[in-house]
């Protein structure tokens, strides 16, 4: 699960497309390089910074200004840097950049990344969505879905909603099987932009690696700061 991301980046280039809740501030490992969060910020919930290390590749390449987000994860999880350092500078993760990774009592369940995105103009506020993730909506082999698009939190200008994010068995992948052989695996998610920064983050969770409850409680805790 946890090289899925990795795993459809290169299957994406090859068929040419593009638990109850503390609030207690995490903590975060990983390599010797920058790590991603400060201490915890006034509701004692984790604040997580992006670009989450390689500030200046990040900046230099994909235009990603330094943010931050905060959000409360349930007791018993932390926040680590990839473990494999070169494949994190290689792969842009399908869409996602700079991601982190997400533990629940040491094991894997899931991880964070961001993107940016072109703001338009006259686009209906119902649909504001579709511009925001267009990069991560429409894929054949990895796609996140939205439909019907139902915002759970939102702040002046920052909004969260729950996703599921569909793709195919990157074991079967690497099988020699084509895609449409493949059957698709779904697991839960969290998407949520700032508009004022043009910046969005996904959190896509392990299968059966939080309830339903936990991702919920996540989600209406992300704010930007």
């Amino acid at each position: 699960m946890r090289q899925v991301f990795s795993i459809i980046t290169a299957a994406i280039v090859l068929a040419g497309v593009a638990g109850c809740f503390s609030g207690c501030g995490q903590s975060v490992q990983g390599t010797d390089e920058k790590v991603v969060v400060a201490q915890s910020n006034q509701e004692n919930n984790t604040v997580l910074s992006f670009p989450a290390y390689d500030e200046e590749t990040y900046q230099e390449k994909f235009g990603i200004e330094p943010f931050e987000i905060s959000l409360a994860l349930p007791e018993g999880w932390e926040i680590k840097n990839p473990e494999d350092k070169e494949k994190r500078e290689q792969e842009s993760y399908g869409m996602l950049l700079s991601p982190v990774e997400l533990y629940a009592d040491g094991q894997y369940a899931g991880v964070i990344a961001c993107n940016t995105y072109e703001p338009m103009e006259d686009v209906p506020e119902e649909d504001y969505y579709k511009v925001v993730y267009s990069g991560i909506r429409l894929g054949s082999l990895y796609a996140w879905e939205m439909d019907p698009y139902t915002p759970i939190a939102s702040g002046e200008t920052w909004e969260t909603a729950l996703a599921t994010v569909r793709y195919k068995d990157p074991e079967q992948m690497n099988g020699g099987k084509s895609a449409a052989e493949i059957p698709d695996i779904e697991v839960p998610g969290i998407v949520s932009y700032d508009d004022s920064r043009h910046v969005y983050i996904a959190v896509q969770f392990a299968e059966n690696s939080a309830s339903s409850e936990e991702i919920e409680e996540i989600a209406k805790s992300i704010v930007f700061e």
